[in-house]
C-alpha cells in the first residue's frame, strides 16, 4: 500500500509532513510513530487497517522527515499538529489514536486534551518521567546512556543524538538487527527475521533522520519534562499493551500508567518484546480499535 505524503502549514506557520492512506469515507485512525520515526510507520499498519475499513493518518513530529523543528516542544503540543493535519485532509470526524513506543505519550496527549479523540491504543509506550517507579530499571545500556544525558540536556546530549542519526543513515536490511545491539531481545530478533519488517523499519528510519538527530533529541527532552497534562485527566478508553522482553521501554511503565488512568485496560503479553508486541499482534490490536470505534458511535 502506497502512503500519500503531503506538506502542510501548521497553525503557527511551521511545515508539517503528513501521511495518509485508505478510502476517505472510512473512519479515522491517527497513528503516532516511535522515537526516532516518521509518518512512514503507516506502512506497518496499512494492510490490516484497510482490511478493517480505516483511514490512517500520521504526522512526522517536528524535526523528523520534512517536518520543521519546534524547539522546546512538549508532548501536549502534538494535539495542535494533529488537528492541523486532519483539517488539511478535510477530516472533521472523531478519531481513535494509536501510539507505539515514543508515540505512546503523544497518543495519550490526544486522549487527554483532544475533544475529537474517542480512544487510544498505547503500544509499548513510555511513562512520564515523574512516575514513582525506577524509570530506568530494565532499559538496555544504550537507552540508559541516551536518557541519562537527556535529563541533563545541553550540547553533549545533542552531539550524541547527531552521532546516532549519522549511524542510522547507513542502515540496511542486513545491518538493522545488529544495529539495535542490546535494545532488542529474542522475541524482537525473531520478528525481524521477516524481510518486510526490516525493510519497513529501514525505510522509516532513513527518512526520519534526514534533518539529523534533532527530532529524537527533542522527543527525548519532551519525555523527561512535564507532558502538559495529567494521566488522570483521561476519560476515554485506553488500552495499554506491553511485553516483558522489552529492553527499550521497561515492563514497569505500563502497569504504573494503568493505575493512573481510570479508563485504562491492559493487554499484557509476557513473551513479547518492544517490536514483537506490535508486529505479532496487529489483528488483536485492531480489534481494540474496532471496540473503541463502536463505543464512539
Amino acid at each position: 500500500m502506497t502512503i500519500t505524503t503531503t506538506l502542510i502549514t501548521a497553525s503557527d506557520g511551521r511545515q508539517l509532513e503528513v501521511g495518509h492512506c485508505g478510502d476517505a469515507s472510512y473512519p479515522t485512525v491517527v497513528v503516532h510513530h516511535g522515537t526516532p520515526g516518521c509518518h512512514l510507520i503507516l506502512e506497518m499498519f496499512a494492510n490490516e487497517a484497510l482490511m478493517r475499513g480505516y483511514f490512517l493518518v500520521s504526522v512526522s513530529r517536528p524535526g523528523y522527515g520534512q517536518s520543521q523543528r519546534h524547539p522546546g516542544r512538549i508532548i501536549g503540543d502534538v494535539v495542535s499538529d494533529v488537528h492541523d493535519a486532519l483539517r488539511s485532509l478535510g477530516r472533521d470526524d472523531d478519531y481513535v489514536t494509536m501510539g507505539w513506543s515514543g508515540g505512546g505519550p503523544h497518543a495519550l496527549a490526544c486522549a487527554a486534551t483532544s475533544a475529537r479523540c474517542r480512544g487510544a491504543v498505547i503500544l509499548a509506550g513510555v511513562a512520564p518521567y515523574e512516575a514513582d517507579i525506577d524509570w530506568f530499571e530494565g532499559m538496555a545500556p544504550e537507552n540508559l546512556e541516551e536518557f541519562g544525558l537527556a535529563v541533563q540536556g545541553g550540547s553533549e546530549f545533542e552531539a550524541v543524538c547527531e552521532s546516532m542519526a549519522e549511524g542510522m543513515r547507513t542502515l540496511t536490511v542486513d545491518s538493522i538487527v545488529e544495529s539495535f545491539g542490546g535494545l532488542i531481545d529474542e522475541p524482537d530478533r525473531r520478528i525481524l527475521d521477516d524481510l518486510t519488517a526490516r525493510e519497513e523499519l529501514v525505510h522509516s528510519f532513513l527518512h526520519a533522520v534526514r534533518q539529523g538527530g534533532v527530532g529524537f533529541c527533542d522527543d527525548d527532552m519532551a519525555f523527561v519534562r512535564y507532558w502538559g497534562f495529567d494521566l488522570s485527566d483521561i476519560t476515554v478508553p485506553v488500552d495499554l499493551w506491553w511485553g516483558d522482553f522489552d529492553r527499550m521501554v521497561p515492563a514497569t511503565h505500563a502497569p504504573w500508567m494503568l493505575a493512573q488512568i481510570p479508563s485504562a485496560t491492559a493487554t499484557h503479553l509476557p513473551d513479547e518484546g518492544h517490536i514483537s508486541v506490535v508486529l505479532e499482534h496487529l489483528g488483536k490490536i485492531f480489534n481494540s480499535v474496532d471496540e473503541m470505534m463502536q463505543e464512539a458511535v
